[in-house]
């Protein structure tokens, strides 16, 4: 069973990152529910969450990163992938976005 949500109870990325996973992994919010993700929706979930980030900078930050996070024949990737602490593809995101600003 999926927990409700609405967009004003976005938990923080950087102070709850299990809640932030759950919470872009629920069905009710685009995930599938199974614990993974496609490139577009870790796209979506870092547009909302970063809004101060160009979606063309995000899309391209995304696309380069999720080539070392996994084999690229791939459409999902898992939660160990995605959220990794310090070399996972949200960190790894984060810290080139925050790079290019």
């Amino acid at each position: 069973m999926s927990q409700t949500w609405s967009e004003s109870d976005v938990p923080d990325l950087l102070t709850n990152r299990d809640d932030w996973f759950n919470y872009w992994n629920d069905p009710e919010n685009g995930g599938s529910g199974n614990d993974q993700m496609s490139q577009k929706q870790v796209v979506n979930a870092l547009r909302k969450t970063f809004r101060m980030y160009e979606k063309q900078t995000i899309e391209s930050i995304v696309s380069e990163t999720w080539l070392s996070c996994g084999e690229p024949k791939f459409s999902l990737l898992g939660k160990e992938a995605i959220m990794k602490p310090q070399c996972g593809l949200i960190d790894t995101a984060h810290m080139v976005l925050q790079f290019s600003s």
